[in-house]
């Protein structure tokens, strides 16, 4: 005990502490499916929608973690958490008692080959999933009715993703902004939105040397082959001269103006790119950069030149402006087993390091 305060002793551990959690959750989920034939069509055969539901309850219960005790002249009533002192900081919980839901949607279409002479029918991906999930808290005392959250992506033009996500709330507000316990449909306004994403990427590259697929090397383990396949952009492929790869995203956060008694946007915006070019036979550089709209600056830029000696490696890494601006140089074996052997520089703002 700490004779100051009276409080145990927070610097002195003299027992092995744990700290659980726990939860019980059961879910259920079906598919349904339903088709439209277009009879007198031949550019359009049939559209497929999949409507996939799923419904299900969650419990969480009353975790008190503190720790009480009197201190102080007045025998006053403190409480501090045990777990305060160590890298992880479990807290308490609250006790709810969820009725989770949310509906999927996937929708299909079946259009004309014209690429082949035969009458075939390819199919065409319009929406690859929307979904709509919620949940009900039935032991709150108020505000029970969660987030409601729209997410869904898709495909377009065979290699444009596109990925959309947003977060609502059913919920009215007071002059604070903060949420209250009656619905917008109240005054006939269905949700209100919180937040959104919106992004778009895609990938170009030009054709492959070799159209055959490339043999794996005798001394290349499975585990070494997937983890290759898992992480193609970690080693360089010299059957492909260059890449390109493009991303857009816009996030839109809506924050509340008391003195205007209305919501704000707060729109971000960028775009991030890089990629490859082989320049020689063993000669290939890449670059990462991008472009913050709402800064109105280029984000941080890498230039990356790698040279293949055969048994060794050379790769340098350059960053030419910023805040973190500098390089770095390594020579390398490639050998997994010598990996350790190999010369490195690096400078800044400050000097050169070897």
């Amino acid at each position: 005990m700490d004779p100051d305060t009276g409080l145990p002793s927070r610097d002195t551990v003299n027992t092995f502490l744990t700290a659980r959690d726990w939860r019980a959750s059961a879910t259920a989920t079906t598919r349904f499916y339903g088709t439209f034939n277009f009879r007198n069509s031949k550019s359009v055969k049939a559209i497929r929608h999949v409507v996939t539901p799923s419904f299900g309850t969650s419990y969480t219960p009353f975790i008190d973690r503190n720790v009480y005790a009197f201190s102080g002249e007045d025998g006053d009533l403190e409480a501090f958490n045990p777990y305060a002192a160590g890298r992880f900081v479990p807290g308490n919980t609250r006790e709810a008692w969820n009725i989770n839901g949310s509906i999927g949607n996937n929708l299909e279409m079946k259009v004309r080959d014209k690429s082949k002479e035969k009458l075939t029918y390819k199919k065409v991906k319009i929406i690859e999933n929307f979904a709509v999930s919620s949940n009900y808290n039935l032991i709150a005392d108020s505000l029970n009715l969660g987030n409601i959250s729209m997410r869904g992506f898709t495909t377009l033009f065979k290699n444009v993703r596109l990925n959309y996500n947003s977060s609502h709330t059913a919920y009215q507000r007071n002059e604070s902004g903060q949420n209250i316990n009656e619905f917008l449909a109240e005054r006939g306004r269905l949700l209100r939105m919180r937040s959104a994403s919106f992004a778009l990427s895609t990938s170009l590259r030009s054709g492959n040397k070799r159209k055959e697929k490339k043999d794996v090397p005798e001394d290349i383990t499975p585990e070494q082959e997937d983890y290759i396949n898992a992480n193609p952009d970690r080693f360089v492929d010299w059957d492909v001269p260059w890449t390109l790869n493009i991303n857009y995203s816009m996030n839109l956060t809506r924050r509340f103006d008391g003195e205007q008694q209305a919501d704000t946007n707060d729109i971000r915006q960028s775009v991030l790119f890089n990629g490859d070019v082989t320049i020689f036979k063993n000669w290939k550089i890449g670059f990462n950069s991008g472009y913050d709209f709402t800064a109105k600056e280029l984000t941080t830029t890498t230039l990356n030149l790698y040279w293949d000696l055969h048994c060794w490696e050379f790769t340098a890494n350059w960053i030419p402006f910023g805040d973190r601006q500098s390089f770095s140089l390594q020579l390398n074996i490639k050998s997994s087993l010598l990996q350790d052997l190999k010369l490195q520089a690096r400078g800044g703002p400050d000097g050169v390091v070897f």
